[in-house]
């Protein structure tokens, strides 16, 4: 039994007269049956090389990378990015305790520096207050003010559209077990 992935419906077919919009998606599309071609070249020059899961991580880090390209054309005109947006999405309320740079780097997979850039960005735009922990001056604390409230409301909707664009085309049972699986994915790669 191969380990191949299958490949997306209609990808070597060529672009439609539909526009730029078209053509592009098409052009990503072709991205990953050149990469599976070239996979399976790099297999054939080191033997046992695992050509099936190179294109799943690699296909996995496109999708991701598609993903904040289209956050970030949603969040620019509100003067946001994509990393900024998932900052004050885990943000708890100003007044409910907060949360540390730590925890936010954590929950958003982004480096603890990149963490510090975003919240000297979002804390001089309002969107989040950053104060010492009373309990341990050490601590810093963040929390979501009410302009951030407000941008965020702005945004979400624009969001879940992207997010569901993303999952379109599988249905709940689908989108339950991709979940299963990434999270099975994401704990062989905890660190011990």
């Amino acid at each position: 039994m191969s380990d191949r992935v299958p490949k997306h419906a209609g990808a070597s077919e060529p672009p439609t007269a539909g526009g730029e919009r078209r053509a592009a998606a098409s052009d990503r599309v072709g991205v990953l049956d050149r990469l599976e071609r070239h996979l399976e070249t790099v297999a054939d020059l080191f033997p046992g090389f695992p050509s099936h899961l190179g294109l799943l991580v690699r296909i996995a880090a496109l999708v991701e990378r598609r993903m904040i390209e289209a956050g970030n054309a949603v969040l620019k005109p509100h003067g946001l990015t994509y990393p900024m947006y998932q900052v004050l999405v885990v943000a708890p309320p100003t007044g409910s305790g907060g949360i540390t740079p730590g925890e936010i780097a954590t929950m958003t997979g982004e480096r603890p520096t990149n963490v510090t850039h975003l919240c000297d960005e979002l804390v001089s735009n309002g969107w989040m207050t950053r104060r010492r922990d009373a309990s341990d001056r050490r601590r810093v604390l963040l929390g979501l003010t009410a302009a951030g409230r407000r941008v965020l409301a702005e945004v979400q909707p624009q969001m879940w559209a992207t997010w569901h664009r993303r999952f379109a085309g599988l249905d709940a049972g689908e989108r339950r077990a991709l979940l299963a699986l990434l999270r099975r994915e994401h704990a062989n790669l905890e660190v011990d």
